[in-house]
C-alpha cells in the first residue's frame, strides 16, 4: 500500500526473490520490488537483501539481518521525495512487522 499519495492509495507490485546462497547454517536472498501505475515508478525499485544465520548454540534460533535500497534506473527529479518515502515506508513495515512477531510470542 502507498500511503500519503493522494494519485494512488494501492499499487500493483512485482516482488522477485533470489537465492544467492543457501548452506546448512544461512540463506542469503536478494528481493526486487517493481511497482506498476505509480508516478515515477519506472525510474526506480527496491531491492531488499536478507540474511537469515543460524546460531550455533541453538537449533530453535537465527539472526535475520534485512537491508534495502532504492535503485534509480534513470534520472527524475523526484529521487529525493522517492528515497524519503521509500525509507519511511519501509521503517515504517518492519515496525508493524516486529510488533506482529512480539504478538505471536516471538522472543528477540
Amino acid at each position: 500500500m502507498v500511503k500519503n499519495n493522494p494519485f494512488v492509495k494501492k499499487s500493483p507490485t512485482l516482488r522477485t526473490f533470489r537465492i544467492i546462497e543457501r548452506s546448512e547454517t544461512k540463506i542469503l536472498m536478494r528481493i526486487t520490488s517493481k511497482s506498476r501505475d505509480v508516478p515515477y515508478c519506472d525510474s526506480f525499485y527496491i531491492e531488499e537483501e536478507w540474511y537469515v544465520a543460524s546460531t550455533s548454540d541453538s537449533t530453535n534460533s537465527c539472526v535475520l539481518r534485512v537491508s534495502y535500497n532504492a535503485v534509480f534506473v534513470k534520472y527524475t527529479i523526484m529521487k529525493s521525495i522517492i528515497s524519503s518515502t521509500a525509507a519511511s515506508e519501509a521503517k515504517s513495515y518492519w515496525a508493524g512487522w516486529n510488533a506482529m512477531i512480539k504478538e505471536k510470542g516471538v522472543e528477540f
